[in-house]
């Protein structure tokens, strides 16, 4: 697991360059003090990585414990991802998105967990996905995608 500090709203714009690759012009560029961290994001940063997820643990941005309504938490997410990721030959990203720190519940919330294949998924990587997630709201199965995401 990584190493995490004491959750923080300092340093927005750290947290923001971890996300986006810069600070974000909250209410300029957002809708008020929310932004998408997926294929629709109005900042163009479609998703996560692993490793950005566990800086943000690191650096106290993310909370482990964190979760969107009944979905897995952020660790379980993060410890999924590791697990397959290094063990098969495919990407694991998430989405989800970002309060910003003019909200007292400034935050980043991840919704969904994503398997992209190099070219396609092994199938226990499939079936140990449709298993894992399969109280998601949304869940979607294919050699080349998978997909689970929680509203």
């Amino acid at each position: 697991m990584p190493q995490q500090r004491t959750l923080t709203t300092f340093g927005e714009q750290d947290r923001e360059t971890i996300v986006f690759g810069r600070p974000i012009a909250w209410g300029e560029e957002t809708r008020g003090q929310f932004v998408r961290i997926g294929p629709h994001s109005e900042t163009g940063t479609e998703y996560l990585t692993l490793d950005q997820v566990e800086t943000l643990i690191e650096e106290g941005y993310l909370d482990p414990d964190g979760r969107q309504n009944n979905s897995p938490t952020v660790f379980e997410f993060y410890e999924w991802g590791r697990q397959h990721e290094h063990s098969f030959d495919i990407t694991v990203r998430l989405t989800g998105y970002m309060i910003g720190p003019e909200r007292s519940d400034t935050r980043i919330t991840l919704t969904a967990i994503e398997v992209v294949g190099e070219p396609t998924i092994d199938d226990r990587v499939v079936s140990h996905f449709g298993s894992e997630f399969d109280d998601a709201d949304a869940l979607q199965l294919s050699d080349e995608h998978l997909i689970a995401w929680w509203d």
